[in-house]
């Protein structure tokens, strides 16, 4: 079993919680038996891009720096901007982050960050993002509402992401039994 959390999340530090920052921020620690992949002191992260992109990864296989990122580490340092693109979610970043490998072979999925790797079961890692994908939602839901963008790109995009976001929680909730997160962030 593996154990994946945001820690320490919230938004921009230093700034206050005013609804003008779109984006869950945070540290991230993942644990595969005795193999940490991901741990806080890796530095801080943009959550809810990594949110989008664990729940990605849930149907496709994830390789540094492929398509289902954007381009971004899979946990990524930043999400700049939000983008409608042929109808698709892009989120913009920067070089910076962890990115690990996500292998799916049947029952098993693989996660590899350099020379470590760990294999848990495709059931407990789905269970493990659609906790990691809560307690990003649970953020928002305590926060200010977030102030909707002016900029009628950045709304777009936005909006794009919440959809992708909660037909994905949608999809793979009821592939895991109706358990896991609710779907109810922003």
């Amino acid at each position: 079993m593996g154990e994946l959390r945001a820690v320490e999340v919230g938004w921009l530090p230093g700034r206050p919680d005013d609804g003008s920052d779109q984006c869950a921020h945070g540290t991230v620690s993942l644990t595969v038996g005795d193999q940490t992949l991901v741990d806080p002191s890796d530095g801080e992260f943009t959550l809810s891009a990594a949110g989008l992109y664990l729940l990605r990864a849930l149907g496709a296989d994830h390789r540094a720096g492929d398509g289902l990122t954007d381009g971004n580490a899979l946990f990524p340092c930043c999400g700049h901007s939000v983008f409608e693109i042929a109808g698709r979610c892009v989120v913009m970043g920067c070089d910076s982050g962890v990115d690990l490998s996500v292998t799916t072979d049947g029952d098993t999925v693989t996660l590899s960050r350099g020379d470590r790797s760990a294999v848990l079961a495709r059931s407990d890692w789905r269970t493990s993002v659609l906790g990691f994908v809560e307690q990003v939602e649970a953020v928002y839901s305590r926060s200010v509402p977030r102030a909707a963008p002016s900029d009628a790109a950045d709304a777009a995009g936005w909006r794009l992401f919440w959809e992708e976001w909660h037909a994905r929680v949608r999809a793979a909730a009821e592939e895991d039994g109706g358990a896991g997160a609710t779907g109810s962030a922003r």
